[in-house]
């Protein structure tokens, strides 16, 4: 790993992304929002280290190496 990239795992799975990248930006780069972050579905929720993070903070909440991100889909019903 080089000085500029980290390593992290978005729902198990290793990835390595930019030091610096945030979640909005991970959530571009794993293809949701078609590059436009006001695009990501309103389905969708966020946990990091099995704390879930408000969409309003997405754009400012940073992805820290060894972070285990969890990107899933809400549904409702009962």
């Amino acid at each position: 790993m080089d000085k500029q990239t980290m390593d992290f795992f978005v729902n198990d799975s290793p990835r390595q992304g930019p030091v610096g990248l945030s979640l909005a930006g991970l959530l571009l780069a794993e293809g949701l929002g078609r590059g436009e972050p006001t695009q990501i579905p309103a389905g969708v929720a966020v946990a990091v280290n099995q704390v879930v993070i408000p969409r309003p903070q997405w754009a400012q909440a940073p992805v820290a190496s060894g972070d285990r991100i969890d990107i899933f889909s809400v549904i409702a019903g009962g």
